[in-house]
Formats: C-alpha cells, structure tokens, sequence
C-alpha cells in the first residue's frame, strides 16, 4: 500500500530529529496565508462531510480503512496488524492495542491505526478516548495528507506520550516543517478514564480543548497553519531510540491499549452533530473508569 507507505516514512522520520525550540517561519508568511480564500487553501482533495460516529456496535469499525501492513525500515519498530483493531461490546468501544510482534517478524511491535479518508479540512474534530499509559507509546488523533494526494504534508495533531499522560501533545505540520510541540497539562490523568478532546483548525489558528476548556492556541500570527485537506486517523505506536527523548524508551515487553468511544468532525459553516452534544461528555465528565 504505497500511499500509506509514504505517510508513514514521512511522519516518523520528521519525529526522529530534534524539535526546533524557535518558530520555524516568519509571521509574514503566516498572516498572508491566513488571508487567502478558505477553498483556495484547501488543496487538492475533495472536502468532505461531517460525520458523527459512536461505537455503539461492533459495525461501526466498518466506517474505517483498518490498516495493516509493516513500513518505515529502521525509523519505525511498529507495524500495523487489523488483529490489533478491537470492539469492546460491554464499553462499547473501539480499542487499539499494541504488544510486542511474534518472534522472526520484521517489525518489534504490532500496533494499530484506523483512518478515514481524505478530504477532511477546516472545521471542529472531537475525540473522546483513553489513551495508553506506557513510556515509549504513542496515542493518537490526527488529520494528515502528504505527497501521495500531490500536497505537502501537513497534519494536526492530538498525542499521548505514554510516559506522562498527565498531559495532551498539540502539534502540527506545515509544508513538512514541524511547529515546536507543546505538552499541555491537563490537571487530570487521561489513561485513567474517558475524557472529550477537541481541536478547532482555521485559516487563523488551530485551538485544542481537554473537556471543553480551551488549553493551548496556535496562531497564525505565530507559524503557518496548515491549508490543505487531510485524511484523519487514530492510532497506537511505539516509538524508536532515537525517539526516547520525547516519548521515553520502550520497554520490549510493552502491551498496552488505547480506548476510543466517540468521534466527530463538522465542516466549518456547518452544523452537525459532535461527541459534546451525547451524554455524558457533554459535562466534561470522565466515564469508564479502570481501576
């Protein structure tokens, strides 16, 4: 599968280096993308519809590609198995988990990724999920495209790093540059319960929320904002040494796994429904909690 090939390499050889500590781009570049025509930004995909999706059935995996192959040579030690894609019918949830691979496979660990097709731009994403709590683990929910659609990458991002889960990673890409990643506390452990999170991504700023406040604004005043229609995903990876740094090392023995209970996603100037609006994380409550 060349294309999810090529979104893979892309992504982890980006994370393997350093982060720059300084905004990358100058604020003229920002304010002057942030100034042209929303469908002019947009890029070469197609838009797409909101969608609004509970996993009330174990039917609702079928809404997702179900990714499943090994990618990345030496800068990912993760591949993708569909037998790592879960339904719990008593929580009613998607579950994606990650366990050290078999002996003699490629990759040390099988992980898991669910995606949704390209397409998705500006508008409002809701999660509501419980990630992993293991140093070296990543949870995630993002939007991305790259050079397979004929577009630079560009991506947002919400991430667990499981090393502390105490805090929510916003991140984004910009023409394949990386803004500095912010770790946002959050005042509450995530991988001990189910909690909303959210990202509102505009031609002026991108803003992630935890349980509906606010916790951090990217704007584009600051560094460009990513313009060009993506594809959303959800996914559960471990990370490689030279990646310890950010995530922490791995330990080799590692099963962990991170809960999905909701998504969404409103086109801006539309309205549709949203993960807020069904009980009970509407409240910012947490539920399902594991002791």
């Amino acid at each position: 599968m060349p294309d999810k090939l090529f979104f893979q390499c892309g992504r982890k050889f980006t994370y393997s280096g350093m982060i720059s500590p300084l905004f990358w781009c100058a604020t003229s570049i920002a304010q002057s993308a942030a100034a042209q025509d929303v469908t002019e930004l947009q890029g070469n995909l197609p838009p797409t519809g909101g969608f609004f999706q509970l996993f009330e059935t174990a039917q609702a995996l079928d809404t997702f590609y179900q990714s499943h192959f090994d990618f990345g040579g030496e800068r990912m030690v993760t591949g993708y198995r569909r037998d790592r894609i879960t339904y719990d019918a008593g929580r009613k949830e998607l579950v994606l988990s990650l366990a050290p691979a078999p002996d003699g496979e490629e990759k040390d660990f099988w992980g898991a990724e669910v995606q949704r097709d390209g397409g998705h731009g500006y508008g409002d994403y809701e999660v509501v999920m419980q990630p992993a709590k293991a140093s070296g683990v990543v949870s995630s929910f993002f939007t991305y495209t790259g050079g397979q659609f004929d577009d630079p990458h560009h991506e947002i991002d919400i991430e667990f790093l499981g090393k502390d889960t105490t805090k929510l990673y916003a991140n984004l890409f910009y023409e394949g540059e990386q803004m500095p990643g912010r770790n946002i506390p959050l005042g509450f452990d995530a991988a001990e319960g189910l909690h909303l999170y959210r990202f509102e991504w505009r031609p002026e700023g991108v803003r992630w929320f935890a349980d509906g406040s606010e916790i951090f604004y990217a704007a584009a005043s600051e560094t460009p904002i990513p313009s060009f229609r993506g594809k959303l995903f959800a996914s559960i990876w471990a990370v490689t040494e030279p990646q310890a740094p950010w995530a922490g090392a791995v330990d080799p023995a590692t099963n962990v796994k991170a809960r999905y209970a909701c998504m969404s996603f409103v086109p801006v100037g539309s309205n549709g429904q949203e993960c807020h609006d069904y009980s009970p994380w509407g409240d910012g409550s947490v539920v399902n909690e594991e002791g």
